[in-house]
């Protein structure tokens, strides 16, 4: 999907309907192919996107399309080979990058159940920006990352909720703001690595009030 994006013309009609259709995604994004499963299911239902295609550019995205549908999900059909063979060349005609040529050359390795296996560490973490840009309203602000750490808490599978009581004790009226074990796993310290690496440049200077470590026993986040 990045690669077909990234060879669209910036100034062509195809473009502009991408930037009308999804007013949300920054242009920086756009530019850079960057979409989440949603948008780009929303583009594949989308009739009105290939006609603003150029020949060329509505054959890539054709065979893009038969790619997803036939091989990239949990069936795969028996000549996909060729369909993918296809894609490449649709892609090569329009500028293609390097990297989808590696794609022809590892088929095999790549499991039956496609649609069930994702392996892009940054996916999740754009689905749940996204939400929180629209939350609130595009501004970057030390609630809003407080917000997002504790959606990584509530997240967290191996941490059991239970419902506490609503007395306050000594104890409650002198802790801090502390979410224990805000990052047990890797994969969640990631996606706060992401969180402030996709932040603008004045945010990125509040990082230096959060701690995190890789230990569950001993991580801990402060704000």
């Amino acid at each position: 999907m990045k690669q077909l994006l990234k060879a669209l013309p910036k100034e062509g009609e195809c473009f502009k309907y991408l930037c009308d259709q999804f007013p949300g995604l920054c242009e920086a994004r756009l530019k850079q192919g960057v979409f989440v499963r949603p948008d780009i299911r929303k583009m594949m239902k989308d009739e009105n996107f290939e006609t603003k295609m150029e020949t060329n550019e509505r054959k890539a995205w054709e065979s893009f399309k038969l790619v997803i549908t036939s091989f990239l999900g949990n069936k795969k059909d028996p000549n996909y080979k060729s369909m993918v063979e296809g894609m490449i060349t649709n892609f090569k005609i329009l500028g293609w990058s390097l990297k989808v040529h590696f794609l022809n050359s590892h088929l095999d390795y790549f499991p039956e159940n496609l649609g069930e296996v994702s392996e892009e560490q940054g996916e999740r973490f754009h689905q749940d920006i996204k939400e929180m840009k629209r939350r609130y309203q595009g501004k970057w602000n030390l609630g809003m990352i407080a917000d997002y750490c504790w959606m990584l808490q509530r997240d967290n599978p191996c941490e059991v909720h239970e419902r506490k009581s609503n007395k306050r004790t000594s104890e409650d009226e002198d802790m801090h703001f502390d979410v224990p074990n805000a990052c047990p796993h890797l994969r969640t310290q990631r996606r706060c690595e992401l969180f402030f690496n996709y932040a603008p440049p004045l945010m990125r200077k509040t990082r230096t009030l959060v701690t995190m470590t890789a230990d569950p026993s001993s991580s801990s986040l402060d704000l």
